[in-house]
């Protein structure tokens, strides 16, 4: 089986049902025997929304896509962060936010 994900309404990704952008995290933090509960993710378009979907902790960065600010709206909770910042600044007010830095 396979996956279509489309994000900023002009890129289409297909890849294999199993893979994924969090099933990638998944397999890191497998092979080296670390917590998920250590995990925040970061992403701004569609292909990313994978790993929102696998690990509780979340950055939407401020120019995300609306696919992805969609997500946001309806799964908003303590644990997903939309920043009001853009790109990299939005990441750093997110990890912030968590206590990472």
């Amino acid at each position: 089986g396979y996956q279509v994900v489309w994000s900023s309404g002009k890129n289409l990704d297909i890849i294999p049902a199993a893979a994924g952008k969090g099933k990638a995290i998944r397999f890191l933090l497998d092979y080296r025997t670390l917590s998920p509960d250590t995990i925040v993710v970061a992403g701004d378009s569609g292909n990313d929304r994978s790993m929102f979907e696998e690990f509780a902790r979340g950055i939407i960065v401020a120019n995300a896509q609306p696919e992805l600010k969609a997500y946001y709206e309806e799964h908003a909770d303590g644990n997903l962060f939309l920043a009001s910042r853009e790109c990299a600044a939005g990441v750093a007010e997110g990890l912030k936010r968590f206590g990472v830095l």
